[in-house]
């Protein structure tokens, strides 16, 4: 069975433990969290907790240099890069890896709010495209590409957020 988050703002945790195939429970969910909003930076905090616990390694991408600058001073290995779907698609060719969108486009149930998932892999059927995601709210997903599209450029412009990608390395 695949794990649900626990907590309101518990995505980002659940997201990098299923990346990094570490088992979660509400505990580790909800430590990772706690060490995420403990610093000036949400997911800067998450990765520290991630490459300090388990000893592994990341990459975040980051949008714009508006952003990457109010980061830069962490010990995270952060790289500027435009979020777009051509380089998306390209990391996803290599890996599995954790996207920061805008929530409202998938549900439309609820406002707009950010939330993190893991993209598993593009899939093309009979001209529709597809992607394969973790959702921790939802489990394993099929979301359509151009609702997956509508939800980062939302993201950017109803939530003036930056787009940002985290990959293991």
């Amino acid at each position: 069975m695949v794990y649900k988050q626990h907590l309101l703002e518990g995505c980002l945790s659940c997201c990098l433990h299923y990346l990094a195939k570490i088992e979660i429970t509400p505990k580790t969910e909800e430590d990772m969290l706690i060490a995420g909003l403990r610093g000036d930076d949400f997911a800067g905090g998450h990765l520290s907790y991630l490459e300090k616990e388990y000893g592994l390694k990341t990459i975040r991408y980051v949008h714009n240099q508006i952003l990457f600058d109010l980061i830069k001073p962490l010990k995270t290995n952060t790289q500027i890069k435009k979020i777009d779907f051509n380089f998306i698609d390209s990391q996803l060719q290599i890996n599995p890896l954790v996207l920061l969108i805008d929530i409202f486009p998938l549900n439309k149930l609820c406002g707009h709010y950010p939330h993190w998932m893991v993209l598993l892999s593009k899939q093309e059927n009979n001209h529709q495209i597809n992607y394969r995601v973790y959702d921790p709210q939802k489990g394993i997903v099929l979301i359509k590409a151009e609702v997956l599209k509508e939800a980062l450029h939302s993201l950017y412009c109803h939530l003036w957020m930056a787009p940002q990608m985290i990959t293991l390395k």
